[in-house]
């Protein structure tokens, strides 16, 4: 769990910079237009995200599709503690790990 939990951490923090995914092992790259959404909606927003805690496990959901994990994790916010935000994320286990494709950052 604490390797999911890093790679996945990793995966949010360079999202929500909108920073391209190049050179990130296992990350599939996002295209321009999904980086800019989310930065803007993490911006409109208006609170500053944290690390994930451990304590973010407990309330986020991973749901197996037949074809890969789809991932709702619990964004965290300086201010909030756990926030509204989530980022979807398909998951798939690869030989030797996993791989992360970042749709979207939204409210629900």
């Amino acid at each position: 769990m604490s390797y999911l939990n890093n790679a996945v951490y990793l995966c949010f923090a360079v999202a929500i910079i909108a920073l391209p995914f190049a050179g990130i092992p296992g990350v599939s790259p996002v295209s321009d237009y999904v980086a800019e959404h989310i930065e803007a909606y993490v911006k409109h927003y208006g609170e500053t995200l944290i690390e994930l805690p451990e304590e973010t496990w407990k309330s986020s959901v991973c749901i197996w599709t037949g074809h890969h994990w789809d991932a709702i994790v619990d964004l965290w916010t300086s201010r909030e503690g756990r926030s509204d935000l989530v980022p979807q994320v398909f998951v798939t286990e690869i030989e030797g790990g996993f791989n992360f494709d970042i749709h979207m950052v939204y409210v629900p």
